[in-house]
């Protein structure tokens, strides 16, 4: 059965205004029973007829009928297409919540990456103050043991120390050599020794049965408390420095003797 046609055919307008005999009757509410759109279209038209009658718009009369049943249709269309604007606006209302909600969620993930990224400098920013802290407290570390090394070496009774007095040339120097003949290690504590002359460098030396032997071209460190690892001469008897040309010498000059000391006034 074609619903639509029948639905568009006019008999349930009919039905609803009376004008039907009691078979056809009978035969739509079968129809309306069996088929949901055509009850709900019976449904529809007796509230259009309904609305008709309050206004006072329906006057009956068998020579207009149809005029009648197209007003009801008019009006059944206007009765849609107020629900379709109805539902219209209400999607276009829910249109605009949902674009609010993007738009908010747009903010909030905007915020929240904002935030991550403050985080995350934080974090690089503590790390790097924590690799900071660690460095300073190895480099303390590293500080405090070479220190105690230092200390166990001038504590060790093999290790004797040798101060090294200025000579006439240069009688405010003092310095000090600490020599170990067991260990094989020997160093220099810088103590009271100016820097040398632009032009010329100091050079430390080992007297052995009476003949220098280069220890090296001295460097004095900003930090004179450190004392300065030098290179071990065995059976070394005394120990001088001289004031030479920059990058030394091959035999000392006697002459610019700066700092003289012999083991034997040395004490352990």
């Amino acid at each position: 059965m074609d619903i639509k046609a029948y639905i568009e055919s006019g008999i349930l307008e009919q039905y609803v205004l009376g004008w039907l005999s009691e078979e056809e009757r009978s035969q739509v509410e079968a129809i309306a029973q069996k088929y949901p759109e055509v009850r709900a279209e019976l449904q529809e038209i007796a509230i259009t007829v309904g609305h008709l009658v309050q206004a006072g718009s329906l006057n009956p009369d068998p020579s207009t009928k149809e005029g009648l049943m197209k007003r009801i249709r008019q009006d059944k269309l206007q009765m849609l297409e107020t629900k379709y604007q109805e539902k219209i606006h209400r999607l276009q209302r829910t249109r605009t919540v949902i674009a609010s909600l993007l738009a908010l969620a747009l903010i909030m993930a905007a915020w929240f990456g904002y935030r991550n990224l403050r985080l995350q400098r934080q974090l690089r920013t503590m790390v790097s103050d924590s690799q900071v802290t660690a460095a300073a407290c190895d480099s303390v570390t590293s500080e405090r043991d070479r220190f105690a090394k230092y200390f166990q070496f001038l504590q060790d009774k093999d290790t004797y120390a040798v101060p090294m007095k200025g000579t006439d040339l240069a009688p405010a120097n003092a310095l000090m050599v600490y020599y170990n003949p067991v260990t094989g290690q020997t160093l220099l504590s810088i103590g009271n020794l100016p820097q040398p002359p632009s032009d010329r460098s100091y050079q430390l030396w080992a007297l052995v049965d009476g003949k220098p032997v280069d220890m090296g071209v001295l460097t004095i460190p900003a930090d004179t408390t450190r004392p300065l690892e030098v290179p071990y001469i065995a059976d070394a008897g005394a120990f001088a420095i001289t004031l030479e040309p920059i990058g030394g010498s091959v035999n000392p000059t006697l002459d610019q003797m700066q700092a003289l000391g012999a083991l034997g006034s040395a004490s352990d």
